[in-house]
């Protein structure tokens, strides 16, 4: 079985007012913290022995809200201690976690794809998942050659195009060569696989990230409309 890491510990400054000191992977969408539909669409995968989230800001309340949550598979949380980057925190919480493969997903985002076959499709040193959006300049840019990923601009090409939907696979092995410390995903680990082969996911899929004003204030709708997993207000 794999392990899955969610990167969770953003502290979210643009939308502190609304989620009130929080972390942002507990902004709460829909009557339930964000993180709640991440680790749900994982346990419903089938395909996990363990979450691992890789906590900083406020970790505390991350600790404490899934030390409640049950019938998923075992959760982890891994502290780091000091802020560490996307990649520092991947890194560091991979102590956590056995096996050659690893699922990483970000805190902040969330797109319906099936984890589960992913996980079985995946055969490169890394695969990322895809999707297509009218404006890429808030996300991270994907260059692109079939299915092979060739560049990633992080947050800086304008107009349509795929962008990093924040699900990844990595081969350990593929992951052993950088020294643990403060890091990007985006801008230091994923460039340097790109010669080793990374593999891209294209999902026609319903994709939301939560950081941005705009899309937090559509969270709820979006949610109540894919009706995941029966989670939802009030359940």
């Amino acid at each position: 079985m794999t392990a899955a890491i969610l990167l969770a510990g953003g502290q979210g400054t643009r939308l502190q007012a609304v989620w009130q000191g929080r972390p942002k992977a507990l902004a709460p969408v829909a009557g339930r913290p964000f993180i709640d539909y991440l680790i749900a669409q994982l346990a419903q995968s089938g395909a996990f022995s363990k979450i691992v989230i890789a906590a900083g800001y406020k970790a505390e309340a991350l600790t404490a809200h899934c030390a409640a949550i049950a019938d998923v598979p075992p959760i982890v949380v891994s502290v780091e201690p000091s802020p560490l980057g996307t990649g520092g925190a991947l890194l560091h919480a991979l102590s956590d976690t056995e096996g050659e493969t690893v699922a990483v997903l970000n805190g902040d985002s969330f797109v319906n794809i099936d984890v589960a076959e992913l996980l079985a499709d995946h055969d490169a040193a890394a695969t990322i998942v895809a999707v297509r959006a009218p404006e890429r300049g808030c996300f991270g840019a994907l260059e692109l050659s079939g299915d092979r990923l060739v560049g990633f601009s992080e947050k800086s090409s304008d107009g349509p195009g795929w962008i990093n939907a924040g699900v990844y696979l990595f081969q350990r092995a593929a992951l052993n060569d950088f020294t643990p410390g403060i890091l990007s995903l985006e801008t230091d680990i994923m460039p340097t696989l790109i010669p080793s082969g990374v593999n891209v996911v294209r999902a026609n899929s319903a994709f939301i990230d939560i950081g941005t004003p705009a899309d937090f204030a559509r969270a709820d709708a979006f949610f109540a409309a894919l009706d995941l997993y029966g989670i939802g207000p009030g359940t």
